[in-house]
C-alpha cells in the first residue's frame, strides 16, 4: 500500500518565501527555499514519502517548480511517481511501475494452474508431448493419456491430405457405401461413378448366416453364396417326424419316417405329432369292425381306440411262439417248434406260421428214469376285471398209465397247489390229435385276482414204455369257451 503526505511545514516556508520577496521591493532576485521530508511506513512494507520544495523569485519573473518523489518497496513492487509544475498551467506526471513477485507463464517452473512448465491452464496451449489435463491444454486440441498429442489427419472430421472422402480413402482408413471415391482402393468394395458400391460382404464371415449343417457362408465377390458340405454327414431337416437325414449336394434330406408302430394296434395307428415329433395313437373311427387281442370270437368293432368283443376278451393267451410271458420250465420241458418223434406232433395247433408249442422232449421220448414230478409252469395271471373265470388249452398227450407214468394239471388257489386234471391207471393215454379241454376256475380264484396254472409229469415205477409226453399249445384264461384265434 502507498500513501503521499505534503507536510504543513514545507507548506509554510513555500509560503514564506514568497512574502520576502514580495515584500523587498527589490528587483534583486530573492531566493527562499525549504526542504522537509516526511516518511511513512505501513505493514506491506516500507514506503518513503520524500517531498522537496522549490520558489525562485526573480524581478521580471517568478518560476514555481514543485518536485514529489514518492517511492515505495514492498517484497514484490517498486513504484516511483515524480510530478514537476513549472508556471500555474503546466505539470508533467510519470508514472514507472514494474510486478517481480508470484507465477507467471514465463519463469520456466510449472506452478499456478499450469499443467507443463509455462504451459496450458491459463498460460498458453502446450507443445505435443507436454503434459495435459484436457484437448484445451494442447496447441493441437488433442491431449491423450495425459500428454499433448498430434491430431490423426485421418480422424480429423475434415477432408484433406488425400482423402476422397472425410477421413477415408486415400492413405486413411478404406471408405463404406455411399461415400465418395477416386479408385476402388478407396472403398470397402468398388468404386463407381466416384461413389462406393453397396456390398453384401467383405469377407467370409459375413456370410455367416448361410452356415448350416449341409452349407458354408463364402463371400465371392462381394456377394454371398452357400457353399456345400459335410456331404452324406448327418444332419437335421427341420422335420421332426424324420430320422436319418443326411447331406447331399448342400440339402439336407432322405431322413426316414419316425417309427411310432409300436403304438398300432386292432383300432389305431402309432403316428408321429409334427409339432413336438412325439409318437401319437390315432384312433379309428367307432363301429369299425376289428379283430380284438384275445377276444372270444363274438363281434368285434372297435370303440374310442379299443377293440370290443362281444363275446368277452380272455385275460390272457399263450401260444407259445415264444417265451416272451415267462414260463418256468423244469428238466424235460421245452418251448419250440413242433417235432415229429415218439408220437408227438409235427405241427403246433396255432393257425399261425409260428409253429410253436410247449412239451416234454419236443420230437422226443421222455426219460423213464424214476423221478418226482417235472413241471411247466404259467407266469402270474391277473383275472381281476373277468366275472367268469375258465382255462382252456389244447392238448396232444401220449403217455403210460400209473404208476408207471402219471400226469396233472394244478391250479395256485393263494395256498396251495390244487389239482384239476390227473391220469390214473390203465388204460393210457394217447391223443391222436390236438383236443380242447376247459376247465371252471371260479372257485380257484385267490383274494388277489392273480393264478398261477401248471402242467406236471412223473415217473413212479420201473418199467415204463417209451411216451412223448405232453404237448400244449393256444393256452386261454377268460370267458367259457374262449378261443381267441
Amino acid at each position: 500500500m502507498m500513501r503521499m503526505k505534503l507536510h504543513s511545514s514545507t507548506l509554510g516556508v513555500f509560503l514564506m518565501g514568497l512574502s520576502l520577496a514580495a515584500c523587498s521591493g527589490d528587483d534583486t532576485i530573492a531566493t527562499a527555499s525549504a526542504t522537509d521530508t516526511d516518511t511513512d511506513t505501513d505493514t506491506d512494507g516500507t514506503t518513503t514519502l520524500a517531498t522537496t520544495g522549490t520558489s525562485t523569485t526573480t524581478g521580471t519573473s517568478t518560476t514555481d517548480a514543485t518536485t514529489i518523489d514518492t517511492t515505495t518497496t514492498d517484497a514484490t513492487s517498486t513504484t516511483t511517481t515524480t510530478t514537476e509544475s513549472t508556471g500555474p498551467e503546466t505539470s508533467t506526471t510519470d508514472v514507472t511501475a514494474t510486478d517481480t513477485g508470484g507465477p507467471s507463464c514465463d519463469d520456466a517452473e510449472q506452478n499456478g494452474d499450469e499443467t507443463d512448465v509455462d504451459c496450458g491452464g491459463s498460460c498458453s496451449p502446450c507443445a505435443d508431448g507436454q503434459m495435459c489435463l484436457d484437448g484445451v491444454d494442447c496447441q493441437s486440441g488433442s491431449c491423450v493419456d495425459g500428454a499433448c498429442a498430434p491430431i490423426d489427419p485421418c480422424a480429423n472430421g475434415v477432408m484433406d491430405g488425400d482423402e476422397s472422402d472425410v477421413d477415408c480413402g486415400g492413405s486413411c482408413m478404406v471408405c463404406n457405401a455411399g461415400q465418395m471415391c477416386n479408385a476402388d482402393d478407396d472403398c470397402v468394395a468398388k468404386c463407381l461413378d466416384g461413389v462406393c458400391e453397396m456390398t453384401e460382404c467383405v469377407e467370409d464371415a459375413d456370410c455367416a448366416d448361410l452356415n448350416t449343417d449341409c452349407t458354408v457362408g463364402a463371400c465371392l465377390d462381394f456377394a454371398c453364396v452357400a457353399n456345400a458340405a459335410n456331404e452324406d454327414g448327418p444332419c437335421d431337416d427341420g422335420d421332426l417326424c424324420s430320422e436319418g437325414a443326411v447331406c447331399t449336394g448342400g440339402v439336407c434330406g432322405g431322413g426316414a419316417p419316425k417309427d411310432c408302430s409300436a403304438l398300432d394296434s386292432a383300432c389305431s395307428a402309432g403316428l408321429c405329432n409334427p409339432e413336438d415329433g412325439e409318437c401319437v395313437a390315432e384312433n379309428a373311427p367307432n363301429d369299425t369292425p376289428c379283430t380284438a387281442e384275445y377276444g372270444c370270437g363274438g363281434n368285434a368293432v372297435c370303440t374310442d381306440g379299443a377293440c370290443v368283443d362281444d363275446g368277452g376278451v380272455a385275460s390272457f393267451y399263450e401260444p407259445f411262439a415264444d417265451n416272451s410271458q415267462g414260463w418256468a420250465l423244469d428238466m424235460e420241458w421245452e418251448i419250440g417248434a413242433a417235432a415229429v418223434g415218439c408220437g408227438d406232433p409235427g405241427t403246433d395247433h396255432t393257425p399261425t406260421d409260428d409253429n410253436g408249442v410247449a412239451g416234454v422232449v419236443l420230437g422226443g421220448c421222455a426219460t423213464t428214469q424214476l423221478h418226482d414230478y417235472y413241471c411247466l409252469t404259467s407266469p402270474k395271471i391277473d383275472v381281476s376285471g373277468q366275472a367268469d373265470v375258465w382255462m382252456s388249452f389244447w392238448r396232444d398227450l401220449y403217455s403210460d398209465y400209473t404208476p408207471y407214468m402219471k400226469n396233472k394239471i394244478e391250479v395256485w388257489d393263494g395256498n396251495d397247489w390244487v389239482i384239476i386234471f390227473e391220469t390214473f391207471g390203465f388204460p393210457a393215454v394217447n391223443d391222436s390229435n390236438w383236443t380242447l379241454f376247459e376247465y371252471d376256475l371260479n372257485p380257484y380264484v385267490p383274494a388277489d385276482n392273480t393264478i398261477l396254472l401248471r402242467w406236471c409229469h412223473n415217473i413212479g415205477s420201473g418199467g415204463a414204455f417209451n411216451r412223448g409226453s405232453w404237448n400244449v399249445d393256444d393256452v386261454v384264461v377268460g370267458p367259457q369257451t374262449c378261443q381267441p384265434f
